[in-house]
C-alpha cells in the first residue's frame, strides 16, 4: 500500500527555545523561512513531528525529527496576539474594585472584568 508523504515549505522562522507553548523545548525542531520539512506525523492537533528534507538521499532517514507547531496552533497563537495588541492599544488597566481588575476601553468607555 502506498502512503502519501507530506512536505511543507516554511513561511517563517521558528525557534523552539523561544516558544512558551512547547512543553519540551529540546524536542522542538528549529527551521527558517524557505526550509522544506518532511511531516512524519500529524497525530496531535497542536504539534506535528517533522524533519528537515534536503533530497531523496537515504541518509535523510538518519536526520533527527522534532516537533513543529501545527497550522491550527499557529492560527490560534496569531489570533491571541492580535487580540492582546488590540487590548493594549485601546484599553488601560485601572484600579481594582472589590478585588477584581477591570479593563477600561478608551473608545467606548466600557469596563469589563479581567
Amino acid at each position: 500500500m502506498f502512503l502519501a508523504q507530506i512536505f511543507v515549505r516554511a513561511l517563517f522562522d521558528y525557534d523552539p527555545s523561544t516558544d512558551d507553548l512547547i512543553s519540551c523545548r529540546e524536542a522542538g525542531l528549529a527551521f527558517s523561512a524557505g526550509d522544506i520539512l518532511h511531516i512524519l506525523a500529524k497525530d496531535d492537533h497542536h504539534w506535528w513531528q517533522a524533519r528537515h528534507w534536503t533530497s531523496d538521499d537515504p541518509s535523510e532517514a538518519l536526520q533527527l525529527a522534532g516537533l513543529i507547531p501545527s497550522p491550527e496552533l499557529l492560527e490560534w497563537k496569531t489570533s491571541c496576539s492580535t487580540i492582546e495588541r488590540a487590548k493594549r492599544k485601546h484599553s488601560v488597566k485601572i484600579g481594582s474594585m472589590y478585588g477584581l481588575f477591570f479593563l477600561y476601553d478608551i473608545k467606548t468607555g466600557r469596563m469589563d472584568n479581567i
